[in-house]
């Protein structure tokens, strides 16, 4: 099947079905949500908006720790607004390219709503940094060579030493430093960019909505969580903490190029704990066992890659893995009964 001939027959069957496989009869012309009536909002428009909100909340509440705060709260107000007036004036459209930015608008705010972290991770670590210290007085907490800011690098770092002996974002790629290897690490952590894409798109093509709905609900969700976890308790990864020139990004080939290049220009000093990369790749893992089970063993051995990719690249200290596992499977978990909660009031999305 061509790719063109798909998306026509995916939209055709959005204009001839409600949230499911079943057409539009005579006899379901009564149903609550025909074709030209879709709720403005699915469950997943609703959490996104919610995000928007607290996030806006925060920054006036928190807006003597966070500069430049106007900027932050423009930025947010404004997409919120744009955000909510789109899905409510497009709600009665089956034009294909709205439909299409419908389902497809979230993965791009993955992005954004990271940058903006580094911009609000100081609104409330201040205030507790210094308890903290008191309760772990052998531990710093803050970090100059990290802008002066305060960050808890210090603490996860002394959590890998005392469990390895050493430090393993460290000493990882100094062991293992072929440059194949090194290839197929940046190779495994520049594969989490392609995770919620490759299965959502596979699902998008269905017929029925649901997989691609609660699928996509739950990665977001997952993805969600972990940046508010950014924000609140803010830890810029090994990499940053001990200085890049202990790390060699160029061992590699393509991806090690690609890699270093992404960091170079797209890494920010933040979101290290816990990895979003292994918490969002999981909730895909174990989606794609439920959903597409050829993906699912396909993908089994590229996560474990990218498990150990994370610390090889040193962005994450090795709790933050097992943080991130832990994350995925929580959320995965929580993500069905938030979302049969967001969908009240008719929504069936």
């Amino acid at each position: 099947m061509s790719l063109g001939f798909g998306v026509t027959h995916r939209l055709s069957v959005d204009r001839n079905e409600w949230r499911g496989n079943r057409l539009m009869t005579s006899v379901e012309s009564n149903h609550p949500h025909p074709p030209n009536r879709r709720p403005a909002l699915s469950a997943l428009d609703r959490l996104n908006l919610l995000y928007i909100a607290l996030i806006i909340l925060l920054i006036v509440v928190c807006r003597r720790r966070i500069d430049p705060w106007p900027v932050c709260l423009a930025t947010y107000l404004g997409l919120g607004i744009v955000l909510l007036a789109f899905l409510t004036t497009t709600a009665r459209s089956f034009h294909p390219v709205i439909g299409f930015i419908r389902d497809w608008y979230t993965p791009f705010l993955f992005l954004l709503h990271y940058e903006f972290t580094y911009l609000l991770n100081q609104s409330f670590a201040p205030l507790y940094a210094p308890w903290l210290s008191r309760l772990a007085p052998t531990v710093a907490l803050t970090a100059e060579h990290i802008g002066g800011r305060v960050y808890f690098d210090r603490f996860f770092a002394l959590f890998d030493q005392q469990l390895f002996g050493f430090q393993p974002s460290l000493h990882f790629a100094q062991v293992f430093g072929a440059a194949w290897f090194g290839e197929i690490m940046h190779l495994a952590y520049f594969s989490y960019y392609v995770y919620v894409p490759l299965l959502c798109g596979i699902l998008w093509f269905r017929p029925k909505r649901e997989p691609f709905d609660d699928s996509m609900f739950r990665a977001t969700l997952t993805m969600w969580f972990s940046i508010l976890v950014f924000i609140i308790l803010p830890v810029a990864g090994p990499r940053q903490f001990f200085g890049p020139e202990g790390y060699n990004l160029n061992r590699g080939y393509l991806f090690a190029g690609i890699m270093k290049f992404l960091f170079d220009h797209g890494e920010i000093p933040n979101g290290a704990f816990p990895s979003s990369h292994v918490a969002v790749a999981l909730v895909v893992l174990i989606l794609a066992s439920r959903y597409q089970k050829r993906l699912f063993f396909t993908l089994i051995v590229p996560f474990l890659a990218l498990c150990l990719s994370t610390v090889y690249v040193a962005e994450h200290y090795v709790v933050d893995v097992v943080a991130g596992l832990l994350v995925g499977a929580l959320f995965y978990m929580a993500g069905a009964p938030i979302r049969r909660l967001l969908r009240m009031g008719g929504d069936t999305g």
